[in-house]
């Protein structure tokens, strides 16, 4: 995440701790989830979710055309 926060892909106006945080707080809950919906986790779900913690809507739109501003 260093990496793309170097690159100008985060959210500027979030630390990546708290990001980072977030994430792992989110993924530790998904055995709770599992036994209180008693569905499997939606692991294509649960990405999308995190990719939009860490990019901003114009930069996931950046790296999905393979586009960036320099």
């Amino acid at each position: 995440m260093k990496t793309t926060k170097e690159h100008g892909l985060t959210w500027d106006d979030l630390s990546l701790d708290t990001i980072s945080w977030t994430i792992i707080a989110l993924l530790e809950k998904i055995p709770e989830m599992h036994v209180e919906t008693e569905k499997e986790p939606d692991f294509p779900e649960i990405a999308k979710i995190i990719c939009r913690l860490v990019f901003p809507p114009d930069k996931l739109s950046q790296l999905k055309n393979n586009t960036r501003d320099e």
